[in-house]
């Protein structure tokens, strides 16, 4: 697999910035104030981008493309926790909007990503 650089990856690139706008809406109250929430959903979050990049790191394109459908969970993960705050109380649905635009442009990234990444190597085998 050609290294392309992992920042130049559509899929990486909306993994992060949908991190960094769950980072920014767990820092505000009154979510910050429910820590182990705001830990969770921040680690959560995280897992999404990092792991596209493990995934890219290993080397081989089945194990990228395993570790892109993990990063979709991860995801999809979040985004249960994110109506969990709405149910908490610490947001409103109107707080999730951009933070759910983000989430409908990474998901068909990483997953067209994946697909590409499969067929790559079911051509290659």
């Amino acid at each position: 697999m050609a290294d392309v650089g992992l920042r130049n990856l559509i899929a990486w690139q909306r993994a992060n910035e949908y991190k960094k706008a769950i980072y920014l809406l767990a820092a505000r109250p009154p979510a910050c104030r429910d820590r182990f929430y705001a830990d969770h959903l921040r680690r959560t979050a995280a897992s999404v981008e990092l792991n596209v990049v493990e995934g890219y790191h290993r080397g081989s394109a089945r194990e990228f493309a395993r570790f892109l459908y993990i990063a979709r969970a991860s995801l999809a993960e979040a985004e249960a926790q994110l109506q969990d705050g709405v149910d908490r109380g610490h947001f409103q649905p109107a707080d999730l909007a951009s933070i759910n635009m983000i989430a409908r442009r990474a998901v068909p990234a990483i997953m067209n990503l994946r697909r590409a990444i499969l067929a790559k190597a079911n051509h290659e085998a």
